[in-house]
């Protein structure tokens, strides 16, 4: 019985490929299946998924005729998925060799339903450390498995297999979306019995400004998927009847992940994004709190206290300090 499949979508990443698919070859865990997906790569992506598909059993490599986009590509990878847990794996990245054992390790022989690690951003020039929000290792509690939650990240999680397919989770098949890791994520957690965590940093996210994320030469698809995602993740809460202070912390992780207080800084998106909404009180009144916040007239700047979803803040002469500490509690 297959322990772990790792889904990996390829498409027009030749130049980091190839260290991704080697590190993932030369992984420790022995019952682990790698689902590599051509999304319409180019003749040099083929050229090095051919040297590595026989390099260890359980690889299998799906050719999409046409790219399905970043959703479309994963979502095929998760229909032919037969590992107990399920993780992800980006092209242009690359995992220390024993990261799927210890991750699985920490799964107790299926005593969780997620299970995640810190990870390292590589930067030509440094490396940064993305550790957890908190200090506890373990979530049972709904509020409690959304405020670990450091951002919208899959690649350092794993997901067990039946919770993904019992509950038909899937991405958004948009041939240019973004931020799809978010959808499946929220999804997951509302859903998971328990998230366990473990400190170390064993997956290495690289940073390059060609990656999809740093191309803003589609800034309008950009906002319109980051309006779709948020717009979806708040909709998922109020369908799932979520408390209000479930809602909080789902909010603060909207704007932990997808940046929310920098989106309702123009009003044109804070606009599209309420029309956007299931109409909750609650939600859309959290969400107008903030967005005053952002826009205080003058004079209010002189000297005002402020009380919003990330806390509480009181301005002085156009300063704005921090009064209590609201996203991570």
């Amino acid at each position: 019985m297959l322990k772990v499949s790792v889904i990996t979508p390829i498409y027009k990443t030749e130049q980091y490929l190839e260290k991704c698919l080697l590190s993932l070859v030369a992984q420790t865990l022995e019952d682990i299946e790698f689902i590599w997906v051509d999304n319409g790569a180019n003749d040099e992506c083929r050229e090095i998924i051919k040297k590595y598909e026989t390099k260890r059993p359980n690889i299998k490599v799906i050719h999409l005729e046409t790219n399905k986009g970043y959703g479309g590509a994963m979502n095929a990878g998760l229909d032919v998925a037969e590992g107990d847990y399920i993780g992800f794996c980006d092209s242009d990245d690359w995992v220390d060799v024993d990261y799927y054992e210890k991750l699985y390790s920490a799964t107790h022989d299926g005593e969780f339903d997620v299970v995640y690690t810190e990870y390292q951003m590589e930067f030509e020039d440094k490396t940064v450390i993305r550790s957890h929000l908190s200090n506890k290792v373990l979530a049972n509690l709904l509020q409690e498995k959304i405020d670990i939650l450091r951002d919208g990240a899959i690649w350092d999680k794993l997901f067990r297999r039946r919770l993904i397919h019992d509950n038909n989770i899937r991405f958004f098949e948009h041939s240019r979306s973004y931020y799809e890791d978010n959808v499946l994520l929220m999804q997951a957690v509302l859903r998971a019995n328990s998230i366990a965590m473990i400190t170390g940093c064993y997956y290495h996210y690289v940073q390059h400004i060609a990656s999809l994320m740093h191309n803003t030469s589609q800034a309008v698809e950009h906002k319109e998927s980051l309006l779709n995602v948020i717009s979806y993740i708040i909709d998922l809460m109020y369908s799932n009847n979520l408390s209000n202070d479930e809602k909080l912390s789902g909010l603060r992780f909207i704007n932990r992940s997808l940046s929310l207080k920098g989106l309702l800084r123009q009003t044109s998106q804070y606009n599209t994004l309420i029309q956007k909404l299931p109409k909750d009180d609650f939600i859309l009144s959290q969400l107008a709190n903030l967005y005053n916040s952002l826009h205080l007239p003058w004079f209010k700047r002189i000297f005002c206290i402020q009380n919003n979803m990330l806390g509480k803040h009181f301005y002085l002469l156009g300063v704005k300090f921090k009064l209590k500490k609201g996203e991570s509690k």
